[in-house]
């Protein structure tokens, strides 16, 4: 810590660091005197890599601030960057692992996944995985569209010169 330390109810003056662990119990409140790109951060031990950082300068959709994780630019709401860059664990058993909702959407996407990787190698863009043999009622991709008189509920499209199967079926 340097500079102020405001505690409920003292004001301590530091004007060194001091090494070691700081614990703190209740509510942790952090307000920067000015914003910044770099409001809040967090960096490895040596102080070479930024793990966390909050940006409080630009806003997107009545909310300020970014959060970059290993990012010191962060280009959304939240910017993740890394290899292997998310994973979920849900210990839930009823519950949505993952819930997106865009009921203001209007000609954006819901989900959108993009690769432009030049790599030859073989790849699935996404996978659906269920590894259970025991779990025999499992539906592995649902899809459902309640519109009314739906025009198009999948599409499946390819820009290839050659002509491939679009759908392969395996059993």
């Amino acid at each position: 810590v340097s500079g102020t330390l405001w505690a409920e109810r003292q004001v301590i003056e530091v004007d060194s660091a001091v090494p070691g662990n700081f614990y703190v119990t209740g509510n942790v409140y952090f307000q920067p005197d000015s914003d910044s790109t770099a409001a809040v951060v967090i960096k490895n031990a040596a102080g070479t890599s930024t793990i966390f950082n909050v940006d409080s300068t630009n806003s997107q959709v009545e909310m300020t601030g970014r959060v970059g994780i290993n990012d010191t630019s962060p280009d959304a709401i939240l910017d993740v960057v890394g290899v292997g860059t998310l994973k979920i664990e849900h210990g839930e058993d009823t519950t949505n692992a993952i819930y997106v909702t865009a009921d203001a959407l209007t000609t954006g996407k819901g989900l959108f996944v993009n690769s432009d990787s030049n790599s030859t190698g073989t790849r699935d863009l996404v996978l659906f995985q269920n590894d259970n043999t025991a779990a025999v009622n499992t539906t592995v991709l649902h899809v459902k569209n309640d519109a009314i008189a739906a025009t198009k509920t999948v599409i499946i499209e390819s820009t290839a010169a050659e002509i491939n199967p679009l759908l392969e079926l395996k059993n």
